[in-house]
């Protein structure tokens, strides 16, 4: 009659060792997977909330540079009156372009975020 192991003593212990092991391997694979996936969150969460401020900053910063269009228009209003100089007109530009610039930069900062987000985990 043939033997069913070769090592009769040993095999159980093998076959149990191995499952042991494969447990294991099972583990550290979950493990790992939850690891990447809160990660994950956490980077979204993070682009998301980067996006969201920059979206309410340039918001902010739109009012200002409509302000500050009105008050060029305004300027302008009072040089053709004949009741401002030129000089008032430049003054109200010279006021008004850093707030545009500070409002093209938050809406490319909004944007980077967006596209960071997107390039990261939209795939």
């Amino acid at each position: 009659m043939p033997a069913i192991w070769p090592v009769p003593f040993l095999r159980p212990a093998r076959l149990k060792n191995e499952y042991r092991a494969a447990l294991a391997q099972r583990d550290q694979a979950r493990i790992a997977f939850e690891k990447t996936v809160t990660q994950a969150f956490g980077e979204v969460s993070s682009s998301l909330s980067a996006h969201q401020e920059l979206a309410k900053a340039y918001e902010n910063e739109l009012i200002s540079v409509g302000a500050y269009r009105e008050s060029v228009q305004l300027s302008s209003v009072r040089y053709d009156s004949g009741l401002a100089s030129y000089l008032e007109i430049i003054d109200a530009e010279i006021q008004m372009y850093p707030a545009e610039l500070s409002s093209i930069i938050y809406d490319l900062g909004r944007k980077v975020a967006l596209v960071n987000c997107i390039e990261r985990w939209g795939r």
